[in-house]
């Protein structure tokens, strides 16, 4: 360029189209030997959260108990009630100053930027009864008062629906030169695998058991005890353990053989379990739903056609930056399977119910 253009800026930018400003920084370079690097990253004003993780930390923390998950587990989106004004009062109103609060639009693209969107008007409602106000309050806070135990830990645990192994499209996307190539046909598939799921909501540890007949009680509990066995290495200081679900049939408060399978778990470690049920109808704010929408999410592009892929992909998968703990459960579970009466008197004896 020095030779054809006499070393000048603004003729590589008439000629060459090159910015003239580029060319004269590299002109400078070779005269110099000086290499001149730009630190973009280091340009423009910082995002809120970068510029101060504890408001960060804060927010999360009041819309936690406030937030719910796709219901149909197609994103991994949280949905909430709060508006980013209610966030920005509210965090006032508890301690901090409002001058030195960013103001309420940038609250906005704060709360986007964390997966939190406000859902649009729905066309149904949610089933609701005069209990479930009241059944929400104690969920929250027996949730905070075990978060702010360090002898409680806090888990939240469901199954998930069955896995069909095959050639199977499952509506999901993945990055190639060629799209996956799925049957076009979903026929009857014999082979299934049944996925239950652990989640510690504080740490984002997950711990996924696959077995292949029935999601029992006994599955449910024999998936708590492979998980304890793996984790209790780091959780020596754990005296307490706050268990979050659903009312599904498996484990409900009811179900005599899950409660009996506790007492028994309780037994063996010395844990006292605390069983917090979330209402009828709600269990799309259990935190794990939120980690099987994003397990959902992960996986779909590809072709479970085995028990392997199924693991491969599960165990692959990162929630909160920790990677997914996988293992199968062998045996059959069968369904159906109580207590006596005598046994269900001996039970209640063993059980404080709120």
């Amino acid at each position: 360029m020095q030779t054809l253009l006499e070393g000048k800026s603004r003729k590589a930018e008439d000629v060459l189209g090159w910015s003239r400003h580029s060319v004269e920084l590299g002109i400078n370079e070779l005269r110099t030997g000086i290499r001149c690097i730009s630190d973009v990253s280091a340009r423009g004003k910082k995002k809120v959260e970068e510029d101060n993780p504890q408001l960060l930390r804060d927010i999360e923390r009041l819309l936690e108990p406030h937030s719910e998950s796709d219901s149909h587990l197609r994103t991994t989106l949280l949905h909430t009630h709060f508006t980013a004004k209610n966030v920005r009062n509210t965090l006032i109103n508890n301690g901090y100053i409002e001058d030195e609060l960013p103001a309420e639009r940038t609250f906005c693209g704060l709360l986007n930027r964390q997966g939190y969107r406000r859902r649009t008007v729905a066309k149904s409602k949610v089933q609701k009864n005069e209990m479930t106000d009241l059944i929400f309050a104690n969920v929250r806070q027996l949730n905070r008062e075990a978060d702010a135990d360090p002898t409680t830990l806090r888990i939240s645990v469901d199954t998930k629906a069955t896995v069909n192994l095959g050639e199977y499209s499952r509506g999901g996307k993945s990055r190639g030169l060629e799209a996956v190539e799925a049957l076009d046909h979903d026929m009857a598939s014999k082979e299934k695998l049944i996925p239950g799921g652990l989640l510690e909501p504080v740490t984002g540890q997950s711990f996924l058991f696959f077995g292949e007949s029935h999601k029992t009680s006994d599955f449910m509990v024999d998936g708590l005890e492979a998980w304890w066995v793996q984790r209790k290495p780091a959780l020596s200081d754990i005296r307490t353990l706050v268990i979050n679900s659903d009312n599904g049939p498996e484990c409900s408060g009811h179900r005599t053989q899950y409660l009996q399978r506790l007492v028994e778990f309780a037994d063996k470690t010395g844990l006292v379990i605390r069983l917090v049920y979330y209402p009828p109808y709600h269990s799309k704010y259990n935190a794990i739903e939120r980690f099987w929408a994003g397990l959902e999410k992960s996986w779909n592009g590809y072709l479970l056609d085995s028990e392997e892929t199924v693991l491969k992909r599960a165990g692959n998968f990162i929630w909160k930056g920790k990677r997914a703990i996988v293992t199968t459960m062998a045996g059959v579970y069968e369904k159906g399977v109580k207590l006596a009466a005598d046994q269900i008197r001996e039970l209640e004896a063993r059980l404080q119910r709120l």
